[in-house]
């Protein structure tokens, strides 16, 4: 029987970084309307515990115990990545904080997210108060959590050890799921792959614009080297006005500054910064094509639906779970391939009016199967079935 509930991931509400703690609030307030459901998360204070309710959900904010806090969008030098990471392998102080926390809380289920500034030791301790764990697969930290080689081998085989005390993994797509089981982690799990809910409000359907009418493309994201983000402004600035009117960037990031500086000779070009989640909805109305380009293993691609909740059509890199999501493999382009951009922007360019118009009903209809109902749905189910296992 589930009294309550305990989501853990590294950022929470107001703190979100990307796609992933969207995901994870709407999961939790979500789950709020069936169980007491508490969050525990890292915030930026140094000492102490952070409680606060947030739409229903209890927040249980945590310093991270270590010389930063990640969620800071400030550079840092490569002796400070070293030994913030070099902490990260075990913190102890962390250890013990969780470990009063979750006796405390004593949920029924814990269900965790992403764990980096957190660390997946919570499994252990879970293991060590006998509640079931379950994981949301969101992305590849567990086996990569660095660019330092040394320390994220280290990491990996203390993630993997800590693994096995898990009952459930959830893949948000077949993707990120294969990619660690093929890596040996989760001996013990069940599996299941559960899409992220994607409710955000739909504006009202504009109509298409004519055919040969410019385009404004889209493109929803952090601005990081693993986004591909430069390879879309070559492939705009390859395009005449006629074909391409505008370019919008939604996000922020490390890259902000060396795309704009590459993007200062085409006016067309225009960073919006980053927005609320609430303000997203109207920006993919009125944009007539969303372009995600990663050059990285996305686990889900979150800009995808939600762009389809608008009636937005997407191109997108054929990189990591992105085929799985996406509405229909001929949307799917190369990555780290401007020219090949320029090829799927041309080819939306070339669809007559109505071509535009069943597309852009077709992919609001695929975006349906994401909606809140159907995802919770799967969650509980997914709950009840670990729930039977580690009770019999």
């Amino acid at each position: 029987m589930i009294n309550s509930i305990l989501i853990v991931n590294t950022f929470y509400q107001p703190y979100i970084i990307g796609g992933a703690e969207v995901s994870t609030q709407l999961l939790a307030e979500s789950l709020a309307k069936y169980y007491k459901v508490y969050v525990l998360t890292t915030g930026p204070q140094k000492k102490g515990i952070i409680r606060e309710d947030i739409n229903g959900v209890s927040v249980w904010r945590v310093p991270q115990n270590n010389i930063y806090w990640s969620g800071e969008l400030v550079k840092r030098t490569p002796f400070q990545k070293l030994v913030w990471n070099s902490i990260n392998i075990y913190n102890v102080p962390q250890y013990f904080l969780l470990k009063d926390i979750i006796k405390t809380i004593n949920p029924s289920i814990i269900h965790t997210q992403n764990l980096s500034g957190i660390g997946s030791f919570v499994w252990e301790i879970g293991n060590i108060y006998r509640i079931p764990i379950i994981h949301s697969l969101r992305d590849t930290w567990l086996t990569k959590s660095t660019n330092i080689p040394l320390i994220s081998s280290v990491m990996k085989l203390l993630n993997k050890k800590n693994s096995k005390h898990v009952d459930g993994v959830i893949g948000i797509s077949d993707f990120i799921l294969k990619k660690h089981i093929y890596n040996n982690f989760f001996p013990n799990a069940e599996h299941a792959v559960i899409g992220n809910i994607v409710s955000s409000e739909i504006q009202p359907i504009l109509e298409v614009k004519l055919n040969k009418a410019p385009l404004n493309i889209g493109y929803v994201g952090r601005l990081d080297k693993d986004k591909g983000v430069e390879y879309l402004i070559e492939a705009v600035k390859s395009l005449s006005e006629d074909v391409v009117s505008r370019l919008f960037i939604i996000g922020d990031g490390f890259l902000k500054e060396k795309l704009i500086m590459m993007s200062k000779d085409d006016k067309r070009i225009i960073f919006l910064g980053k927005k609320r989640p609430r303000e997203i909805p109207k920006l993919l109305n009125d944009i007539d094509l969303t372009v995600v380009p990663s050059i990285c293993d996305e686990a889900f691609g979150r800009a995808i639906i939600e762009s389809y909740r608008q009636g937005t059509p997407v191109y997108a890199s054929n990189r990591g779970g992105i085929p799985s999501v996406i509405f229909n493999n001929s949307f799917l382009f190369e990555s780290n391939n401007s020219f090949a951009i320029k090829e799927c922007i041309l080819h939306y360019y070339s669809m007559s009016s109505e071509q535009r118009s069943t597309l852009r009903e077709s992919v609001y209809n695929y975006s349906k199967q994401f909606n809140q109902t159907n995802i919770i749905k799967s969650h509980l189910d997914f709950y009840s079935n670990i729930l039977s296992k580690v009770s019999m």
